[in-house]
């Protein structure tokens, strides 16, 4: 009993999804939109349906990387899709209450999941979008800033201003780092398959500066729109979080890869989400 409930913990999407709920709370502090919990869960259902159909897409994968995960997902597919199936149709009847352009913006994640999984072009070399080096983080990480931004921006009706894509971008660029860190983790299965990800290209020394630079580059970006006053003291939540994801990346070598990905970086939604809530207690 245990182990199935772990099981189901570890291999399904529910951290994902929880970290989505929480970024989307950390955007409503900083943008000072009342958290409904209706956008919260409009974020959660969505990410849980959307990463756990992805995981029918990387069977292939997970069979040599991730053969725990593989062999639960082809014991459980039936449930899976259909709790897959079901919290998108929730999230999207959600969306609803917030207007068409909520719906819109649910939709476009499951779109652009759609378009880099799906093999588009299997006569060619490269058939999938995903197998583009860096296509995949970027698709990702442009999934991730739109609907934890523009769900709560468009669900309280109001037009996207210079706060919104401010937080637009940070969220951009750390997820683009968290999924690359993944990519380390993954580095060995994705060479033998022939996978182009950022760290078979480069290899992990060198993705790792580039991850750091990232990093460095938007944290001294976020300082200098805190210190003109271009947006509120929440930007240093959201640069303690950056130097949070550095820390990780810097200390993520190939022996500890799985824990500072499994748990560290995965937690990086929760932990900015729990910064957020210490914000506003303080504040």
């Amino acid at each position: 009993m245990f182990r199935d409930l772990r099981d189901w913990a570890v291999y399904t999407n529910v951290f994902l999804a929880v970290g989505a709920a929480f970024m989307a709370y950390a955007t409503c502090v900083f943008l000072d939109v009342e958290p409904y919990p209706a956008i919260l869960a409009i974020l959660f259902l969505g990410t849980f349906a959307i990463y756990t159909t992805n995981r029918f897409t990387d069977l292939d994968e997970d069979r040599l990387s991730h053969p725990a995960r593989y062999s639960f997902v082809m014991r459980h597919k039936h449930a899976l899709l259909t709790l897959a199936g079901s919290s998108y149709a929730a999230a999207l009847a959600v969306a609803l209450t917030g207007g068409s352009q909520t719906v819109w913006v649910v939709m476009l994640p499951a779109v652009l999941a759609l378009l880099y999984n799906v093999k588009w072009m299997p006569a060619l070399p490269v058939s999938r979008l995903k197998e583009i080096t860096g296509v995949k983080n970027v698709t990702v990480a442009l999934a991730w800033a739109i609907g934890t931004v523009f769900v709560p921006v468009f669900y309280v009706s109001r037009s996207p201003g210079f706060p919104a894509w401010v937080v637009f971008g940070y969220t951009f660029v750390m997820c683009f780092i968290n999924t690359v860190l993944f990519d380390i983790r993954d580095v060995r299965g994705d060479a033998r398959y022939g996978i182009g990800t950022i760290p078979v290209t480069l290899g992990v020394s060198r993705t790792k500066r580039l991850l750091l630079l990232l990093n460095g580059l938007l944290a001294m970006w976020l300082g200098g729109v805190v210190m003109a006053g271009a947006i509120s003291t929440f930007g240093l939540v959201m640069l303690a979080t950056a130097l949070y994801l550095t820390v990780v990346t810097w200390a993520t070598t190939l022996r500890n890869v799985r824990f500072a990905c499994e748990i560290l970086a995965d937690a990086f939604p929760i932990v900015y989400g729990v910064l957020a809530l210490a914000y506003v207690v303080m504040a």
